[in-house]
């Protein structure tokens, strides 16, 4: 992980301490930082944008969100990513990975890796007010066939068995996963509720 990321965590936990209406400055600033971004850099936006009559300095607070238009999962999904992705991105140098498509067909989404860094420093945040211990053992029951960067790319301080988290495929029979998880032991467990549920249940 990058210290750009780390400074990145630690003025995310630092804004939740800000006064109320400080909060609400910061916030509005942020979202038209990222507006524009979308409106300059993304072609999908701009053109939804354009045709709905908004323009980035439309978008003063989130009072104005509602000006913009419904963006919904077959939108994305009848989009080239040469459209969702940042013209300041190449994509080949994104990670790509999928929602689990519950709903029927997955929707691929373009990351940085800057930005997934980032996203670990924001949920290590979030579990250490949980009660998570830098030294605990988590176990995390997900897709790895839509999901293989996680288990192929830990971070530094994983390596150093800081946070370690062991992945299990979810599609692996109930009776596997126990054994494997009577065997890492872990001291937090993740996954989706139905998994869960049905390992509660053995």
């Amino acid at each position: 992980m990058s210290l750009s990321a780390i400074k990145s965590g630690v003025a995310v936990h630092l804004n939740n301490y800000l006064l109320p209406h400080r909060q609400k400055v910061l916030q509005s600033k942020k979202l038209g930082e990222l507006v524009r971004y979308a409106y300059t850099h993304v072609d999908f936006y701009r053109e939804r944008w354009d045709r709905a009559g908004v323009k980035p300095e439309t978008i003063q607070s989130t009072l104005d969100l509602e000006k913009l238009p419904i963006i919904r999962r077959d939108d994305i999904q009848r989009t080239s990513s040469a459209k969702l992705v940042s013209k300041k991105r190449v994509p080949d140098d994104l990670v790509t990975r999928s929602t689990g498509g519950a709903t029927g067909k997955p929707v691929t989404v373009y990351s940085s890796r800057q930005a997934l860094e980032h996203e670990t420093v924001v949920w290590l945040r979030s579990w250490a007010k949980c009660g998570l211990r830098t030294i605990d053992r988590q176990a995390t029951i997900r897709d790895l066939d839509i999901d293989v960067h996680y288990v192929d790319k830990p971070q530094w301080f994983q390596r150093l068995g800081f946070f370690r988290i062991q992945y299990l495929d979810l599609y692996e029979q109930p009776a596997d996963l126990i054994r494997k998880l009577a065997q890492a032991r872990p001291h937090i467990l993740r996954g989706p509720p139905s998994i869960l549920e049905v390992i509660a249940k053995q």
